[in-house]
């Protein structure tokens, strides 16, 4: 046998003790090190998780919106001895989200009737899609009034609003309900608050 092979070996056999102490010390710390990766690990999986469910869940998520637009078409009307102006309005209703919006219901409209001495019927009455909704929105369709709607002198701000409340579903069944506040002397305010 080689002099270094037993010098090696001699070596070995008198300090068995600290070696074996010092490669259990080493294969503790490397164990901690994995352990304390693997938790990093984990959570960042938790996380990329999480996001992935969000991303999942907005991706099939309808939003509708409701508002008014003028048309840029005006209408005369005779108000006692003058005659005044008014903007001719058209309501909207679309889906701007991604997802398909299902049993879409509108509500709070029906006898929103801001001039009863000129008109017995209220304004929103026969817009098609308030009174019997829609069984489905796709994503960027639009619903349009077929009839023309007034718009208001911004005399009595109050006198010409009105809410619609918005109810849908989308494709899990979940529901969703907004309020639209639609202010007929001003169109271009937001409709939703």
């Amino acid at each position: 046998m080689p002099l270094w092979l037993d010098s090696t070996i001699k070596f070995l056999n008198e300090n068995n003790g600290i070696i074996t102490a010092l490669a259990t010390a080493l294969l503790a710390y490397i164990t901690w090190r994995y352990v304390r990766l693997m938790k990093t690990y984990v959570q960042l999986t938790q996380e990329n998780v999480q996001l992935t469910q969000e991303m999942l869940e907005n991706s099939y998520k309808p939003e509708v919106i409701v508002r008014l637009l003028p048309t840029g078409k005006a209408h005369v009307y005779e108000d006692g001895a003058e005659k005044r102006k008014h903007r001719i309005l058209i309501l909207i209703a679309k889906n701007i989200g991604p997802g398909v919006a299902r049993n879409v219901k509108f509500e709070g409209h029906r006898s929103f009737n801001p001039m009863p001495d000129k008109t017995k019927e209220p304004l929103l009455k026969r817009v098609y899609f308030l009174e019997d909704g829609v069984d489905r929105l796709l994503p960027a369709e639009e619903l349009r009034s077929d009839n023309n709607l007034p718009g208001f002198p911004p005399s009595d701000l109050n006198k010409f609003q009105v809410t619609i409340t918005g109810t849908w579903e989308d494709s899990k069944g979940k529901k969703h309900c907004e309020d639209f506040h639609l202010n007929f002397a001003d169109p271009n305010l937001p409709s939703r608050m």
